[in-house]
């Protein structure tokens, strides 16, 4: 390795071996090996002296998407905090827009999807100052505002954002951000009915994924949604062989896994599975899972024939949901939670007014 072509004596031996562990951080994210990420940016961090920013930045960008993937938000929000720092020190536009872009995405998952728009305009903010408006950044920077103009049901803005970001990403070859715009462009044309356009988007995520090495959290994204997309035109039976990739346990997998189970008419086991991501989602802060765990535990609850808890959790996720407009995760549940809502919604009119 290049590690035996170093003098081990060399004042610069430690420096150079901090390069070299930042690089081996953002590849090992590449290829999905989330343990060696983590080691090797907490190396980086070990042998490098403050100053060499770029690297630094390598290492806190690779930390920022491992803990994404991995469902610690938290920790993702320090890392990409840090990222931005750096940017900001540096002047690097690049930086600058992919940290916040990942703060915003962190943002989406704790349920907080305001403070996701301001760093959205944050990072567009950046983009105007130094003319980089045509650049590589402006499409993380899209693909990310696509999937929150999804969240909030603007589909229009939603699916003209994925668009652009599906044009920049060809432009300037950026895999990963194209796989997740064309799982937004695939949510939504399933939104609006049109399922033979969703699957030919899954089907253009599904092709870059096999030609390119793409991050962590895109590969996860896409395991999922081709689970729920599936089950979504019908075919469990599709979407069941696809559940295998999915056993690795995130939590957007596991969610996936639930539907299945559902869709499966194996209510007891979605149940017993959404009540042990519950836990976790809560524990973890990740309050935009929770809203999708209570509503799909809702039906879960409802299809053993336990109306009273049906509704106590579906009213759950409504008051979660209500404080920042979160209307495309129950849509997405489809028509049996409709009929949940109608009878939430005649029982709190039945209510005495206080």
């Amino acid at each position: 390795g290049v590690e035996g072509r170093i003098e081990p004596g060399a004042a610069q031996a430690s420096e150079l071996m901090g390069h070299i562990t930042a690089v081996r951080a953002y590849v090992a994210n590449l290829r999905g090996d989330a343990a060696r990420a983590i080691e090797m940016a907490a190396l980086t961090e070990e042998l490098l002296p403050g100053q060499h920013l770029n690297a630094h930045g390598m290492a806190a960008y690779a930390l920022a998407e491992t803990y994404f993937a991995r469902d610690d938000i938290e920790s993702a929000i320090q890392a990409s905090l840090r990222m931005l720092e750096v940017g900001i020190a540096l002047d690097r536009l690049l930086i600058v827009v992919t940290a916040l872009c990942d703060l915003a995405s962190a943002k989406k998952v704790q349920g907080k999807l305001h403070q996701t728009g301001e760093y959205y305009d944050r990072a567009r903010q950046w983009m105007v100052e130094k003319r980089g408006l045509d650049s590589r950044v402006r499409s993380a920077y899209q693909a990310g505002l696509a999937d929150l103009k999804f969240q909030c049901n603007q589909l229009d803005d939603a699916q003209e954002h994925a668009a652009m970001a599906i044009e920049y990403c060809q432009r300037f070859g950026v895999p990963s951000e194209m796989v997740s715009a064309y799982i937004t462009l695939m949510r939504v044309l399933q939104a609006r009915g049109d399922t033979e356009g969703a699957l030919a988007a899954l089907r253009h995520a599904e092709e870059i994924m096999q030609s390119h090495h793409i991050r962590l959290a895109a590969k996860i994204t896409l395991n999922a949604s081709r689970v729920t997309q599936w089950l979504a035109v019908g075919d469990v039976e599709t979407a069941s062989r696809w559940a295998e990739p999915c056993s690795g346990g995130s939590e957007l997998e596991q969610i996936a896994l639930a539907r299945l189970r559902l869709a499966e008419g194996r209510a007891a086991d979605a149940q017993r599975l959404l009540e042990r991501q519950l836990a976790l989602a809560e524990a973890g802060g990740r309050t935009s899972r929770s809203i999708q765990i209570l509503g799909l535990l809702a039906l879960a609850l409802e299809a053993q024939n336990r109306p009273d808890e049906a509704d106590a959790t579906l009213s759950q996720a409504l008051s979660l949901a209500r404080l920042e407009g979160h209307l495309r995760l129950f849509l997405d549940l489809g028509w049996p939670l409709v009929e949940l809502l109608k009878r939430c919604a005649a029982q709190s009119a039945a209510l005495p007014v206080a």
